[in-house]
């Protein structure tokens, strides 16, 4: 069999970045894609999107991205009401694990174009 060539607008990150085979092929199985926090910067710098933080309340009054919404199991039906889900929506938590489970459940809810932060609130702060 023949090797298969991988093209389209999934072979390259959301900074433009092509993107290893590996990843060309895992993003063909994933619903959503993982960004770091340098590609989610550049998401967020470049185009309207939806910031979700999955993190404690607390947590997210003490630091947050801005213009995130905090959303938890008692607040996510009210996040699904009030936002497009045809803009691109980057979540993000503490590390950046949570945040997959998250992904996986707005993309079974409608959202097209989902993003899971790497690294998390944790890597952001350090950074930005």
């Amino acid at each position: 069999m023949a090797p298969v060539a991988l093209a389209g607008p999934d072979t390259r990150s959301p900074a433009g970045k092509l993107l290893p085979p590996y990843q060309q092929f895992l993003g063909t199985l994933m619903s959503y894609q993982c960004l770091s926090i340098d590609e989610a910067k550049a998401l967020i710098d470049s185009r309207d999107v939806t910031l979700a933080d999955v993190r404690d309340p607390q947590s997210f009054l003490a630091g947050n991205i801005d213009n995130a919404i905090n959303v938890s199991d008692t607040t996510v039906e009210a996040f699904l009401s009030i936002t497009d889900p045809e803009k691109p929506l980057i979540i993000y938590c503490y590390h950046g694990n949570s945040s997959k489970g998250a992904a996986e459940f707005f993309h079974s809810k409608g959202y097209a174009e989902v993003y899971s932060m790497d690294g998390g609130y944790e890597e952001w702060r350090l950074k930005y």
